[in-house]
């Protein structure tokens, strides 16, 4: 699993809720579709996003893909604070994607 930091949202995409996965040179796009189970704002941030190193999208991007191949619950972990969104992360739908783990 990607770890994140103290002081970042999480959530719960839920198994079979992972509608996209890209990967663009050093940059990985995620989509989750929200639930009625999730809190009120991933309604709002069905997007998140990560700049890294190739070493860090390649792993990200493997767990992400085994999350959603097993149809397992993925959380997300995203910095709540827009202005750290990476290049093509819109403030107003997508937040930057910090850590996943498989649950």
């Amino acid at each position: 699993s990607f770890q994140a930091q103290a002081g970042n949202l999480s959530y719960t995409c839920f198994a079979g809720k992972l509608d996209k996965i890209s990967v663009i040179g050093n940059r990985i796009l995620t989509k989750c579709v929200p639930t009625s189970e999730n809190p009120a704002f991933v309604k709002d941030l069905p997007f998140a996003s990560a700049s890294m190193d190739q070493k860090g999208v390649d792993l990200m991007f493997q767990l992400l893909l085994k999350g959603k191949e097993l149809n397992k619950n993925i959380l997300f972990y995203i910095d709540e604070d827009h202005k750290t969104n990476p290049a093509g992360c819109d403030p107003g739908n997508c937040r930057r994607l910090v850590g996943v783990t498989l649950e």
